[in-house]
């Protein structure tokens, strides 16, 4: 980051270069070297990240009001995965891009039922975004709402017609871009993808905490009795959109292999070099 803000100023390294290019993973390097010339990279860094756990609480507390007229424990919800383990892992891009898709599905129901060309603008608007911030964070966004809009056509017993014009609509930014991707001889991911199966079992009771598995898995137990315990009581109930929505994931998360071979893609962007 220090480089990057250093970039095109008398300070800049004479050893290295910006090599512009197009990457779908650019949060962080988009915002923060601009900062960094007015209150250096260090601090710059932390607001950045503060900036994206605000962004997943807001972005929690923004779609539970959109859904329920209410805030409830989305908010606390969101605290308990604010040090999961990706995070703390440091994909600080991720992090910060998720919490924009987080607004991004609550700005998208909130203009459900608006006419095609708000709905239109509003997906376009937070698909650019999350497309340059993090690609598998535009991959939660687009399946969250294809899952809804899946769950909606099916309970309004809507025309397919009408159903496919919706779905369409949704994901023609998304499909724009990954042409320019293409024909920028761009890609995602690259060969020697596996699966892993067996693994897919432990990682539920390895998300909680990044810093110790133990807390991770006594974190995760604890959780799953007390939403086991709700639901009995009948204080915890999932909307019918939402079980579509938890279905759908569920079945992406046996499908989406855990481990791949990573070759970034040449999507919007730039890395540094030697000279």
């Amino acid at each position: 980051m220090y480089l990057l803000s250093q970039m095109g100023t008398a300070n800049a390294n004479p050893y290295y270069q910006a090599a512009w290019a197009f990457y779908p993973n650019l949060a962080m390097d988009l915002v923060v070297p601009p900062m960094a010339r007015l209150i250096g990279a260090e601090n710059a860094t932390r607001l950045f990240l503060l900036f994206g756990q605000l962004l997943i609480i807001g972005g929690a507390l923004a779609l539970e009001w959109v859904v329920k007229r209410r805030v409830h424990l989305a908010g606390f919800a969101a605290l308990l995965f604010l040090y999961c383990l990706p995070f703390t892992w440091g994909f600080v891009n991720f992090e910060c891009a998720l919490g924009i898709a987080l607004w991004g599905i609550a700005a998208y129901l909130f203009a459900a039922e608006q006419p095609t060309p708000v709905r239109f603008a509003v997906n376009t608007a937070f698909v650019v975004v999350l497309f340059a911030a993090h690609f598998f964070s535009l991959g939660i966004y687009g399946a969250t709402l294809g899952f809804y809009e899946l769950w909606r056509a099916f309970d309004r017993k809507l025309p397919y017609r009408d159903a496919a014009l919706r779905l369409v609509t949704l994901a023609i930014p998304a499909v724009a871009l990954l042409v320019v991707m293409r024909l920028t001889a761009g890609s995602v991911g690259s060969e020697g993808t596996f699966w892993y199966f067996d693994y897919k079992l432990l990682w539920p009771f390895f998300i909680m905490n990044g810093y110790s598995m133990a807390v991770s898995g006594a974190s995760a137990l604890v959780l799953m009795a007390a939403l086991y315990v709700a639901a009995r009581c009948g204080m915890l109930k999932l909307q019918p959109a939402g079980i579509w929505v938890a279905t759908g994931f569920a079945l992406l998360y046996l499908a989406i292999p855990p481990t791949y071979s990573a070759r970034r893609s040449r999507i919007f962007g730039f890395f540094l070099r030697p000279l």
